[in-house]
């Protein structure tokens, strides 16, 4: 029997930085702000190469920019699954600032845990992005 390591990295809430903002144009909600870092210990005592984080930030662009949908729920699962009924956002574009890797990812307001992003950010709450262990 294989034991299943799950990882909840916790964010302090003063440095998760995620900014909520709205394009007047389309009308659409936006999240951005650091997604994760590299070289640097996190909350799970792990450290990931900032070569492996680029390399993620790069692979993420390329498959927007070849039309690919990069989806992300709400919630922490325990595997690398997505699952549909649970997708929140879609990461539009990533980039990296020194060790940081910064995203921005648009809230599907017509999915309900779109909904509920957005109720949590109208409320006042802070959210933050996990890689799911998968650097």
């Amino acid at each position: 029997m294989s034991k299943e390591l799950i990882l909840i990295e916790h964010i302090n809430p003063n440095s998760a930085n995620m900014l909520f903002e709205q394009n007047d144009k389309t009308k659409h909600s936006y999240l951005s702000g650091i997604f994760c870092q590299g070289d640097i210990v996190n909350g799970n005592q792990r450290t990931y190469p900032l070569n492996e984080i680029k390399n993620a930030v790069d692979s993420v662009n390329k498959r927007v920019k070849e039309g690919f949908s990069v989806y992300g729920e709400l919630n922490h699962p325990d595997n690398l699954q997505i699952d549909l009924n649970n997708v929140s956002h879609i990461i539009t574009e990533m980039w990296i600032e020194g060790k940081n890797a910064f995203g921005k990812a648009r809230i599907i307001d017509e999915h309900p845990k779109g909904q509920i992003v957005k109720a949590i950010l109208n409320a006042g709450g802070k959210l933050g992005v996990s890689t799911r262990g998968s650097g």
